[in-house]
């Protein structure tokens, strides 16, 4: 039996997960971000990326850890845990470690190690986005088999997600696109 209700399984899937997903390809280019960049703004685009790969990696790696753990893994869209998962591993669960480390604390390793001297557009962030995104694949591919029907929900981020890599290592980031439209005054992005 599933944990989550159904209901609250799709909105997840179609509002959360996506938004992480398409993010992440947004921000995955491998020419790191569009020069001349503000220093702060490489730094925010930066630790927006590693927070979306973040939350990526720990949807689709862990699991709950107890009844009252609020959080949803890919584990919960099976109705009986799916076995095997290690397909579905972007990375190491110490380069994972390192990564929470990094985001979410002070500590003295940042006095020698290099990692935190990196500027923003030093970075090559197109392996994590890959990585994910090739992790999100094998999920979905394995929750076609026992729940096509759940699969489906995620395939509008997937492709939006695919979409925006694509472009962002062609150097046309979302945010180079937008612009705002004289007759309504709403924002689009080009595609």
């Amino acid at each position: 039996m599933a944990r989550l209700d159904e209901a609250v399984l799709r909105r997840v899937a179609e509002e959360h997960v996506g938004y992480e997903v398409r993010h992440l390809g947004t921000f995955s280019g491998a020419g790191g971000l569009p020069r001349p960049l503000d220093l702060a703004v490489g730094t925010a685009f930066l630790e927006a990326y590693l927070l979306h790969a973040r939350n990526m990696w720990e949807f689709l790696v862990d699991k709950p850890t107890a009844a009252e753990d609020d959080g949803v893994y890919a584990v919960d869209y099976f109705d009986e845990r799916p076995g095997k998962r290690s397909a579905w591993k972007p990375w190491s669960r110490t380069d994972q470690q390192r990564l929470h480390k990094r985001l979410g604390h002070i500590t003295i390793q940042r006095l020698s190690s290099t990692d935190w001297k990196l500027r923003p557009t030093d970075v090559d962030r197109s392996g994590w986005g890959v990585a994910v995104l090739d992790g999100m694949d094998a999920f979905v591919a394995r929750l076609a088999e026992a729940h096509p029907d759940r699969a489906a929900w995620f395939d509008c981020a997937l492709a939006a997600a695919r979409r925006e890599l694509s472009l962002s290592l062609a150097d046309r980031y979302a945010f180079t696109r937008v612009r705002l439209r004289a007759a309504d005054g709403a924002w689009e992005i080009d595609r």
